[in-house]
């Protein structure tokens, strides 16, 4: 599993194949689809995008508004 907490939102992504963020004060978690384990999060500088990589072989980027 990894973390990654940026601009008031903490981000996880995990063995379920799913990337997962809250805002901070805890609400639902927003969920981001991988087909496999999640084994890598990051953040860009401006906080702006969330780059994940997978067990899936697939490196994706999203828009974390």
């Amino acid at each position: 599993s990894q973390t990654a907490r940026s601009l008031g939102e903490l981000r996880a992504g995990g063995g379920d194949g799913l990337v997962k963020f809250w805002a901070v004060p805890a609400v639902a978690p927003r969920t981001l689809p991988h087909a496999d384990a999640v084994l890598a999060i990051a953040n860009s500088a401006d906080g702006k995008k969330i780059v994940t990589g997978s067990a899936d072989k697939i490196v994706r980027i999203f828009d974390s508004t």
